[in-house]
């Protein structure tokens, strides 16, 4: 991700600007909706720590940081967001992030009680909840500019 990052700093014209939006590495969670709130049922778990989504997650954090230290970049605006991923079932959750989510997977147990909770209410909702960074970045002209942090 450094070097897409050194690649968009010289494709950018001075006035122009790098949306950089990815999950943090705080662990996704699987959580229902039931009328009286919300339960955290179990988390999204790294199968493989070297290639699972939080410890993609942070390389791309760090990547961010060295873009920014190398003096590419100032960040202008940073902010984070839940973003939530919804499901009709528990069996097309776990499809989902076996089918998506590289290296990762959701805890059986955790499935099974999502179920009960699910099968508790008519209106229960089912998603699994992951935090975002979202930053708007400037091009500096010269490397080595102290970058601005707001």
């Amino acid at each position: 991700m450094v070097d897409a990052l050194q690649r968009a700093h010289g494709w950018l014209r001075p006035t122009g600007c790098v949306l950089d939006a990815h999950p943090t590495a705080e662990p996704a969670y699987l959580e229902v909706q039931l009328a009286a709130g919300i339960v955290a049922v179990g988390r999204v778990n790294d199968i493989d720590g070297q290639a699972g989504p939080s410890s993609r997650h942070a390389r791309a954090d760090a990547a961010l940081a060295e873009a920014v230290t190398r003096g590419w970049f100032a960040i202008e605006a940073r902010a984070e967001f839940s973003f939530h991923r919804h499901a009709d079932s528990v069996s097309e959750m776990r499809s989902h992030v076996q089918g998506k989510w590289k290296g990762a997977a959701l805890d059986e147990s955790a499935l099974q009680r999502a179920a009960t909770l699910r099968g508790s209410e008519p209106n229960a909702r089912l998603w699994v909840r992951e935090q975002v960074s979202i930053a708007r970045l400037r091009p500096l002209e010269q490397p080595g500019t102290p970058p601005v942090m707001s």
